[in-house]
């Protein structure tokens, strides 16, 4: 069932309407390269933009709508939780942006040296997010950095969310999607799910 549209779903619209905007820049008006905001582990702290304009630039429009799709898919979740904060998503992008980026440059940098590509994409924060939303419908979630969520554990997000997270990775083995971002987002919502 589509829930209606609530006075919360600008905290959906807003990162919607930056990846459109910003996918209208560079494949539309052609106004910007998308290489030269994409993430790539040798130059993540030489041009340390990078760790957050990789994830709003798209390879292609297919690649923005499937990312466009895991942002509603998200949310219809955070609704079925019964989430008390009209900020959580928001939030939750703010703390995956830096948590799952340096996540994928330990990834690449220590353990698999040779990788020489560059990334682009919301999923790793998608990931991270439904990693999030994962752990809250199995243990339940009162509190997030001190903000009331009162989330209790709901095992119809549980089975929907497992089954679309692991339908997911194995998305990821096509060749061009990063797995190690995927990964990293999803360890990274476990991680902030902590907090």
């Amino acid at each position: 069932m589509i829930n209606k549209i609530s006075k919360n779903d600008w905290q959906y619209l807003l990162p919607i309407f930056i990846l459109v905007f910003i996918f209208i820049g560079t494949d539309i008006t052609i106004f910007w390269n998308k290489l030269d905001f994409a993430y790539h582990h040798r130059l993540i702290f030489i041009e340390p933009y990078r760790a957050v304009t990789s994830h709003f630039f798209h390879a292609d429009v297919n690649h923005l709508l499937a990312n466009i799709f895991g942002i509603v898919v998200a949310r219809y979740f955070l609704i079925e939780l019964k989430v008390k904060c009209d900020k959580l998503f928001l939030l939750l992008i703010s703390c995956l942006l830096p948590c799952q980026t340096m996540l994928q440059w330990c990834f690449e940098s220590v353990f698999i040296r040779s990788l020489n590509n560059f990334s682009l994409g919301f999923s790793g924060i998608l990931y991270g997010i439904n990693s999030f939303i994962l752990c809250s419908s199995v243990f339940g979630k009162e509190k997030y950095l001190g903000i009331y969520l009162n989330i209790s554990r709901n095992k119809n997000v549980r089975t929907s969310i497992s089954f679309l997270t692991l339908l997911g990775l194995v998305w990821s083995f096509i060749p061009g999607i990063s797995m190690i971002a995927h990964i990293s987002g999803l360890i990274a919502g476990s991680i902030i799910f902590l907090l």
